[in-house]
């Protein structure tokens, strides 16, 4: 297979088929052709390449003199766009002759190779006991279509990580495979591609810090996004490991292009030369519509080749979301490479979600409470309104933190009531989303003999993969749980009930962390309750969250909103005029 897909250096390299100068690949598209009359062909261009079509040849076109190639199986039609040098050589400082031309000219070159070679349909478990579902199996054949160059979009709960691991069973030729993960759900995957991939040793490994030796021979390599954005590990498993292919799991942690996380991916596509790049996101746009660019950039470089053209060309002023009147144009483009389904799909047991008011009433807490809008209502007063939008942020998670101790006593009583009046089988996840309410809630619960469990932010991966699977134990029934630490990846589906005590600030995070419950092996019906503190932060962001809702579905079903400036200012501003 021919080079890189990734634009990223000037060297030339390559040799071009056809007029034999030194060339470097700018860009590699593929198309699934089920029955179709081939013909490999060939054009220069002295214009840039942007959109697929070759214009103003400064060469005659000319049919390639191999015959055509017609064929009733499934192909994948690789096309490589290749950036020709001339054949005077020159460097930046040396000025080249007047009858040198310094236009770039491209060949287009068609590659066909036949599927057969590259996969083996098998969607049975290991052991033979389990099978993929149908839309598990259409997933995985979506995938071969889009050359395995895809987003797999499905709602939480619905199986990306059973999907990936047959995709990984079933093309022994684009092994090894790198996996690169959040941290807390590496031993998840362990456990998934034993069951479904290989039980072998040497089939997976987890590569856990830096200092570990590199290991060739295994199959799949899971690594934390973290540990690969650090100095000099993308270059170091390019190296050593030669992966070719990649899966992404949680994807939507490489919204900026300019994070570690992110740079590390796109230098371990370009030096490892990885053509193969599947990405797997329940909610792929977490606050705004520009978050997609990255992985849509990732999978298809040549429709969205910078963030500035795909705003302008896509987004409306703001960035938030598609323009309504290119919104169908959009999801067309896409729908080659993205694939969403929703948990409609399977007979899933109902999930209700409801909200629970709470009054505060202890003087002490209501008296810590206006003391923050005091200070805040001060600083509005002082020009505060000019304030960034980090520095109103912080402003208002003081509140959010000050209104989650406050709800500590409810939620005690809440799950007192819950641990008396239920079956002992039953189980109760806590979700919470800072460390002091976590401790506080952790402490006292054991105090009161519910002998809890908790899933944190401190934990290492391997502390968060027992915590859930100790939970399974019917002697445990309490779960506290980070909903940032733990709201992703995890399979909680033996507890129905959850009480969120602080809700996120985005709703895709609420909406994957209810799902960690509600997914395929869940037999009951699941109950998620939003607790809110009357009068507080808590109200008016709720009602910000429920209103920005109706745009929820407009971008892959995702979410495509956040707070601006001037509505983290309209947040602290009603806060400080309904005092407790």
């Amino acid at each position: 297979m021919i080079g890189s897909t990734t634009r990223t250096s000037r060297r030339l390299s390559q040799v071009c088929p056809h007029c034999k100068k030194t060339a470097r690949i700018f860009h590699t598209s593929r198309k699934f052709i089920p029955e179709q009359t081939f013909q490999t062909d060939f054009r220069g261009t002295s214009k840039r390449f942007t959109d697929g079509i070759n214009h103003n040849c400064f060469r005659p076109w000319k049919p390639n003199p191999s015959p055509k190639m017609e064929t009733s199986k499934a192909y994948w039609e690789i096309t490589h766009i290749l950036e020709c040098a001339h054949t005077f050589a020159f460097d930046s400082s040396h000025t080249p002759p007047k009858k040198y031309s310094t236009f770039d000219s491209r060949h287009k070159i068609i590659q066909l190779i036949d599927i057969a070679d590259y996969i083996e349909f098998n969607f049975k478990s290991v052991c033979g006991e389990f099978e993929a579902w149908d839309f598990q199996q259409d997933g995985i054949q979506f995938a071969a279509d889009s050359g395995f160059r895809c987003l797999i979009a499905d709602e939480p709960g619905l199986g990306k990580t059973i999907q990936s691991s047959l995709i990984i069973h079933n093309t022994p030729k684009l092994r090894p495979v790198v996996v690169a993960v959040k941290s807390s759900i590496a031993y998840n995957w362990m456990r998934e591609l034993e069951k479904w991939f290989s039980s072998e040793w040497t089939s997976s490994t987890i590569i856990r810090n830096g200092k570990q030796k590199l290991c060739p021979g295994f199959d799949v390599y899971i690594i934390s996004m973290d540990l690969l954005g650090k100095n000099g590990m993308a270059e170091k498993i390019s190296e050593v490991l030669k992966p070719k292919m990649l899966i992404v799991d949680e994807a939507h942690a490489l919204k900026d292009p300019g994070s570690n996380r992110t740079k590390a991916v796109v230098k371990l596509c370009t030096l490892a030369n990885i053509e193969h790049r599947i990405f797997l996101s329940g909610t792929p746009i977490l606050n705004r519509a520009d978050e997609y660019f990255t992985i849509l950039n990732l999978i298809d470089p040549l429709n969205f080749p910078s963030e500035t053209r795909f705003k302008i060309r896509w987004l409306d002023m703001d960035g938030k979301r598609i323009r309504p009147y290119l919104t169908e144009q959009f999801h067309d483009l896409i729908s080659k490479y993205v694939i969403r389904r929703p948990k409609s799909l399977v007979n899933l047991p109902e999930q209700i979600t409801s909200k629970v008011f709470y009054e505060i009433e202890n003087e002490d807490i209501r008296a810590a409470y206006n003391h923050e809008l005091d200070l805040i209502s001060n600083f509005l007063r002082c020009g505060g309104t000019q304030a960034s939008s980090n520095t109103l942020i912080g402003y208002i998670m003081k509140l959010r933190a000050c209104t989650g101790r406050a709800k500590i006593p409810r939620i005690l009583e809440m799950v007192e009531q819950f641990m008396d009046e239920n079956d002992p089988s039953e189980k109760l996840a806590i979700g919470i989303e800072h460390d002091d309410v976590r401790d506080t809630l952790f402490l006292m619960s054991k105090e009161k003999g519910f002998n809890p469990l908790k899933i944190s932010g401190e934990d290492s991966s391997f502390e968060k993969d027992q915590a859930a699977l100790l939970f399974n134990d019917p002697s445990r029934r309490l779960l506290i749980i980070n909903m940032k630490a733990g709201g992703e990846g995890m399979n909680l589906q033996m507890c129905s009930n959850t009480y969120l005590a602080e809700r996120p600030w985005s709703y895709a995070k609420e909406l994957q962390y209810i799902s960690r419950f509600h997914r395929p092996g869940q037999k009951n019906t699941v109950y998620a309750d939003i607790v809110i503190a009357r009068g507080t932060m808590d109200e008016w962001i709720d009602e910000k969250i429920t209103e920005k809702e109706k745009i929820f579905k407009q971008v892959v079903e995702g979410q495509s909103w956040d707070f601006n400036q001037g509505e983290l200012r309209d947040l602290l501003e009603k806060a400080v005029s309904h005092r407790l």
